[in-house]
């Protein structure tokens, strides 16, 4: 099946700015047929492909997860129904390498017809920091000691059970809050006043404030 190009030039003219600014990939499918209708540049530099390549396209030549069974009708009558849809896939570049992506897709009519809007996020680096952090939680899970990491802002990214159940919470609960949450007020200071004494040590190679 061929798109007629020339009747959805108005609609595009509208979405062409802004969707060029865009730090996402954005690809603008044709919901019949699954054909790229427009994308742009961070979809072709993401991909590795020109727009002239990526135009004779479609969403199948660039997703390597679909299963055997996958159904481009069924999966736009889903996204049509929901008004939107957000799905982990891989994205294959031209050069045979893969990357994992988070695509949110909308379904849109304007004036003439309507579009599938894909906004496709590279999630690499996310995945890397789930995996470390799926490591970390293995290897602590057996540690009988109370262990807490936290983020630069002090929030727990990780509690072990022992923790957790020493303040009376769910591994789950305590996630994102710091420990200034789950402290009575009144200790707060006197907490605070210590671990600026420990980080100021000499014991950890810092010199003593005056």
């Amino acid at each position: 099946m061929t798109i007629n190009r020339d009747k959805i030039g108005t609609d595009l003219d509208i979405l062409r700015d802004l969707i060029n600014k865009s730090n996402d990939a954005i690809f603008v499918n044709d919901p019949q047929t699954g054909l790229f209708i427009f994308v742009n540049d961070k979809a072709c530099a993401s991909l590795g492909y020109d727009r002239r390549e990526l135009l004779n396209m479609g969403v199948m030549d660039i997703e390597t997860t679909f299963p055997d069974n996958f159904s481009w009708r069924t999966h736009v009558s889903e996204v049509r129904q929901r008004g939107s849809l957000i799905m982990e896939g891989i994205h294959k570049r031209k050069d045979g390498t893969t990357f994992p992506v988070e695509a949110n897709i909308s379904y849109a009519a304007l004036k003439t017809r309507e579009y599938m809007v894909v906004v496709v996020r590279d999630i690499t680096e996310r995945k890397r920091t789930e995996e470390e952090k799926d490591r970390l939680a293995k290897a602590v899970s057996v540690v009988s000691e109370d262990i807490a990491v936290t983020d630069e802002k002090d929030r727990f990214i990780y509690v072990n059970d022992v923790h957790a159940k020493t303040y009376g919470y769910r591994q789950s609960e305590l996630l994102g809050k710091t420990w200034r949450d789950i402290t009575p007020r009144e200790l707060v200071p006197l907490i605070e006043k210590e671990i600026s004494r420990t980080l100021h040590s000499r014991d950890i190679g810092v010199p003593a404030c005056a």
